[in-house]
């Protein structure tokens, strides 16, 4: 038995029609000399721009060049496609070839299959010429060959859809004109449509637009995916695209795209345009025969009513609760033990050589707070307590130097009763509560300070105005009140991807971990502290709870004070008056 391979007549025909002359060429070679021009235009404004900074400016540079010559491309395709298939089947009804293409054995979806594919190769052959301009930028660095991929598959993407709804429009209508308009009346929808109702949106309501009103817009799905790239050092923060991103993001901490607290704004774009392709190559088959469009038949309604169900089915396994990272990660979380990369975190044997103990005064005169490890009933805590006038903080420091991938749970759980504290809320810069708990830790060789606070007490004094937060602290964490001379339980959300979705670097290498006490006379205690990484995540997203803890009873009658002379920060000299 002998299978003979044989293309699409309707697709080698085309091609050979659309190939044949000089004018593919021509157009061919005006779009690259553009993007050349693009390309050398970005590298001399980045430069220009870049000269302020220091070191990276190379890595700079590239990221501009890969950015910009991404989104011209992206305009490019917006612009010709659907023109392309805008006159595919119209075309042949105003030759009036069509009966004759119709009287051939070709399946309507054959005809389809070889106009489409014919009129999408000439954008995918400018993509492909392309690659090489959009490569120079890894002469500069700062763009990896990941970063390149995902942006060529979205361009791709985005050129069959846009294929798809001209041919959708000129099967449906007939007429070549018409079609082209109707197509990029939808386009001009989904791109400035979109950007519209997003900023009158948020114009009315007076605050950020949720992330979903761009899924349709094909540049704020490709912002969203090139943030990363633009996130790779200080010009994501003041460069010369930055802008451009934040505009289509919808600025700040949404200049990610994030729509959820998983799936990015890009992904979901891509789910929307892959039903509408499939949804409107559907149709056009339909609508492409020409007598008895509508008469189906068994098979037809059936192919229409399996497409349906699967969309239905196939919401949860993307975007839901059942796609594959969280299946994987679920049963990650089930079979892998969790770890507490905290030593002696509930203080059963003495602090010393796990925590490192060390008290700041603000003056030379008083003396620093101590840390007293005690038996309370039928567990051991930490007492901090000082008396005093002016500022100290009374801290117990130990090194973790734990790496934590970035697929892990990290979650912060600490055990606390504050007995009293005379510093209205955390103090005047936020920084002074009567238990702290820091972290330090480092991401791509830059180190990083994460604070929680703790107070029970607040409009006790006025002081020019207390704050609810940390002023001086690079990353905003509101601090928390507990009720006073009580036990209270904090367990963080998984610290990982909180900080990344609030804008933040997560924790890549955690350096060391502090429990503080600050003020100026405060009386505390700590029963527990753990720092907890576990793979996975649990099959509920937004848990983020282990229950209360359940000390294991034990009476301890011995305890360890640890008193120190305090250390006196250094003041700068008065300067004489001239």
């Amino acid at each position: 038995m002998r299978f003979a391979l044989s293309l699409n007549p309707v697709l080698v025909k085309e091609l050979r029609g659309r190939m044949r002359g000089a004018r593919a060429y021509i157009i061919l070679t005006i779009t690259l000399v553009l993007m050349g021009l693009v390309g050398y235009g970005l590298y001399r404004i980045a430069r220009y721009v870049v000269q302020s900074y220091g070191g990276q400016q190379s890595a700079m540079i590239g990221q501009a060049v890969f950015i910009g010559l991404v989104f011209f491309t992206l305009g490019i395709i917006c612009f010709i496609t659907p023109a392309l298939t805008a006159g595919a089947i119209s075309g042949e009804h105003e030759r009036k070839t069509f009966d004759m293409l119709a009287a051939t054995p070709l399946r309507p979806a054959s005809v389809l299959f070889g106009k489409l594919v014919a009129s999408l190769s000439y954008v995918t052959m400018l993509i492909v010429a392309a690659v090489p301009l959009v490569s120079l930028s890894y002469v500069f660095g700062g763009v990896a060959t990941i970063d390149m991929l995902q942006a060529l598959l979205l361009l791709f993407g985005f050129t069959l859809t846009f294929g798809v709804l001209g041919l959708f429009f000129s099967v449906l209508v007939r007429r070549t004109g018409l079609a082209a308009v109707l197509s990029y009346i939808v386009l001009a929808a989904f791109i400035f449509g979109t950007l519209f109702v997003y900023g009158v949106y948020g114009v009315i309501r007076q605050a950020q637009p949720p992330s979903w009103l761009l899924a349709l817009n094909p540049f704020s799905a490709m912002a969203s995916a090139l943030v990363s790239v633009s996130s790779a050092n200080a010009f994501s923060m003041s460069g010369l695209l930055q802008p451009f991103l934040w505009l289509l993001g919808g600025g700040g901490i949404d200049v990610s795209g994030v729509m959820s607290a998983y799936t990015p704004l890009w992904r979901y774009t891509v789910g929307i345009y892959a039903w509408l392709t499939v949804a409107l190559y559907i149709a056009s088959m339909i609508l492409v025969r020409p007598v008895r469009r509508f008469r189906l038949g068994a098979p037809g309604w059936a192919a229409i009513g399996a497409f349906v169900v699967v969309s239905i089915l196939a919401v949860p396994v993307v975007y839901g609760p059942l796609t594959p990272s969280n299946i994987i990660a679920w049963v990650r979380w089930n079979t892998a033990p969790k770890r507490n990369l905290v030593v002696n975190g509930t203080f059963t044997s003495p602090l010393e050589p796990a925590w490192a103990f060390s008290s700041e005064t603000e003056v030379a005169d008083e003396a620093g707070g101590s840390a007293e490890r005690v038996a309370d009933g039928k567990r051991h805590i930490v007492q901090f307590s000082r008396e005093g006038v002016k500022h100290a903080e009374t801290k117990l420091t130990q090194a973790i130097s734990q790496t934590v991938p970035q697929d892990d749970w990290l979650q912060l759980r600490v055990v606390l009763r504050i007995k009293s504290h005379d510093v209205d809320v955390c103090g005047v810069l936020g920084s002074e509560c009567p238990v702290m708990i820091k972290m330090f830790y480092t991401t791509g060789g830059w180190r990083h300070y994460w604070m929680q606070g703790f107070y029970a007490l607040d409009n006790l004094m006025t002081m020019g105005g207390t704050m609810p937060d940390c002023t001086t602290c690079e990353i905003y964490q509101p601090h928390i009140k507990v009720p006073l001379n009580e036990w209270y339980t904090y367990e963080s959300p998984n610290l990982i991807q909180d900080l990344a979705l609030r804008g933040y670097e997560s924790p890549q290498f955690i350096e060391t971990l502090i429990v503080a006490a600050a003020g100026h006379s405060y009386e505390v205690e700590v029963a527990e502290v753990a720092l907890i990484s576990r793979p996975g995540r649990p099959p509920n997203l937004g848990t983020n709870s282990w229950g209360t803890p359940t000390p294991v009873p034990m009476m301890i009658n011995s305890s360890e004070r640890i008193v120190v002379p305090a250390i006196v920060l250094p003041t700068e000299a008065p300067v004489p008056a001239p």
